[in-house]
């Protein structure tokens, strides 16, 4: 019998030493990181610029920013999004929601320009949990038009299916996608969810009226973005290291599953450009980043950052590294938009976001 326990307690200790070893391999703990990029960087300072996303007519970067790192400390903080133009001789950072009277502080953004040229901000407000995700109450969206070099409010929506918002996707004047990073609510079940990678997070989708729930099978889910003729929504999910590709019915908001990019490292947010490739701001090793963003006071503790381009064909999608960095010149990247030759990289707790000029593209 105690033979028996002994082999017992052998095989548990051995399986979770295996387990161990898989998710230090899954989150990218044993990549071996050099910084590379055809590119001269420069820093613009802004605090925690976690999404960006531009008007490839304008040359305007939308860049949402909340001080996540005064929130942590239990300071009342109040966000922003900022308008950087793309085309400028001399480009600044311009708070286009000043005149919001509510707390704002933003997580993921979305542009949508309708057929007659309205152009409609999306906006992941998360209220007083701009901390991230230990709590979910009081996020909501918000939508705001652009016009005169302002975003101005139009409308506030709220709903039970908005439990851990993530990144959003308008296709409409009241219609839009919309992740939840977490399947479970509660701390303990977000934890057990996120190293137990369980793929229990989903895609949520708002008819103008209600919500339902239009996938459910993402570790992790993150960002969201569309091709140019709105027939294709690509979502991200952070946890399986992979992009989801699927087929938009526009009708009725239905998503079908069409393809699984396995990308190798935790994506993050996502844009299409001009030409219809998908830009993807990532997280090499999760790990790192999770201990960063608990604690930048540690100058030995960086997360590395990388950016992806992937390029959709006939013949499937080809992935291509154009960003690499060890942190020091930007930590825990989570967005990468590019405009021309320009590329815009943000990040969840940095306090600035990088504008490269890209040398080969």
């Amino acid at each position: 019998m105690i033979k028996k326990i002994f082999i017992g307690l052998i095989v548990i200790v051995i399986a979770l030493v295996l387990f161990l070893i898989k998710t230090l391999y899954n989150a990218g703990q044993f990549k071996s990181i050099e910084s590379r990029c055809a590119c001269e960087c420069t820093p613009v300072k802004l605090a925690c610029p976690e999404d960006i996303d531009v008007d490839y007519e304008t040359g305007m970067a939308f860049i949402s920013s909340s001080d996540r790192r005064a929130a942590m400390r239990g300071e009342k903080t109040q966000g922003g999004i900022y308008g950087y133009s793309l085309i400028a001789k001399n480009p600044r950072l311009i708070n286009l929601t000043e005149d919001f009277k509510d707390q704002l502080n933003p997580h993921g953004i979305n542009l949508y320009i309708s057929p007659e040229g309205l152009r409609l901000l999306y906006v992941i407000n998360m209220g007083h949990d701009a901390h991230f995700h230990d709590t979910t109450e009081g996020s909501k969206i918000e939508i705001f038009e652009y016009r005169g070099g302002k975003l101005h409010h139009r409308e506030t929506i709220t709903g039970d299916m908005i439990t851990t918002p993530n990144d959003i996707l308008g296709v409409g004047s009241r219609q839009f996608y919309l992740t939840n990073d977490h399947g479970a609510t509660t701390p303990l079940g977000k934890k057990l969810e996120a190293y137990l990678q369980l793929a229990i997070s989903n895609i949520v989708f708002y008819d103008g009226t209600a919500f339902k729930k239009v996938a459910d099978d993402l570790a992790y889910a993150n960002g969201l973005a569309l091709s140019d003729d709105g027939n294709t929504v690509y979502a991200t999910a952070t946890v399986g290291n992979n992009l989801r590709v699927y087929k938009r019915d526009s009708e009725t908001g239905i998503l079908e599953e069409i393809n699984d990019i396995d990308l190798d490292t935790g994506v993050d947010n996502i844009d299409v450009d001009s030409e219809g490739n998908i830009w993807a701001g990532c997280l090499p090793k999760l790990l790192s980043f999770v201990e960063y963003s608990k604690d930048p006071t540690n100058p030995a503790k960086v997360a590395p950052s990388q950016v992806l381009k992937i390029i959709p064909s006939e013949k499937g999608y080809t992935v291509r590294e154009i960003y690499l960095n060890t942190g020091e010149e930007i930590s825990g990247c989570s967005s990468a938009a590019r405009f021309r030759n320009r590329l815009l990289i943000g990040a969840s707790y940095d306090d600035h976001f990088l504008d490269c000029m890209l040398q080969d593209e």
